[in-house]
């Protein structure tokens, strides 16, 4: 649907091809490998922290067949000199907050997400296409992005997101009370 969208999906695919087929040698490197491992290093426990967990809960569940398909979501994010790794699964949220503006981080995996057209629907609404310890295998979103020093970032469950308005939500975290406050006021 973006202005130029097949020759976007065309250049797109062959500069992949011609990366992972080994003919990327003659291409100028948008970033070493020894940059790249910099840049990832600082949230390496991060990735592993993630996937382990997913592991944990896959154990659980074949251990005891009560808790069988034992699940939740995760955000999680972690910063280091000024740049934030964000890890994501599910429903959960990371919002970040600058400048008295609230901006959605993640991008729901969920039914409604996907097709927005079922949310009329009841029961829809809660349902997720992807969650920690369920399923063929573990799918995470991460996102490696600079942080402003001004800039907040809010993480919360659906338990928040679904029932306080995001304009409620910026009013309380522009507040002057100190951010434990402004948790209590939120829950």
């Amino acid at each position: 649907g973006h202005p130029g969208g097949d020759l976007a999906s065309r250049m797109v695919a062959e500069e992949v091809e011609h990366a992972v087929t080994g003919a990327a040698d003659d291409l100028p490197k948008l970033l070493a490998e020894e940059e790249m491992a910099a840049l990832l290093e600082p949230f390496r426990a991060l990735f592993h922290g993630v996937f382990a967990a997913d592991r944990k809960l896959r154990e659980y569940g074949s251990k005891n067949p009560e808790f069988h398909g034992l699940g939740t979501t995760v955000v999680a994010i972690q910063e280091n000199d000024g740049i934030v790794c964000v890890a994501h699964v599910g429903d959960s949220r990371v919002y970040s907050f600058k400048q008295g503006k609230l901006e959605q981080v993640t991008h729901d995996h969920s039914v409604v997400a996907t097709h927005p057209e079922y949310a009329h629907l009841a029961g829809m609404r809660n349902i997720l296409t992807r969650a920690m310890g369920v399923g063929e295998q573990l799918e995470v979103d991460f996102s490696i992005v600079p942080a402003d020093k001004n800039e907040g970032f809010l993480l919360c469950t659906d338990g928040l997101h679904n029932y306080v308005t995001e304009e409620r939500i910026a009013e309380i975290l522009q507040s002057d009370a100190d951010p434990e406050k402004q948790a209590d006021e939120l829950i």
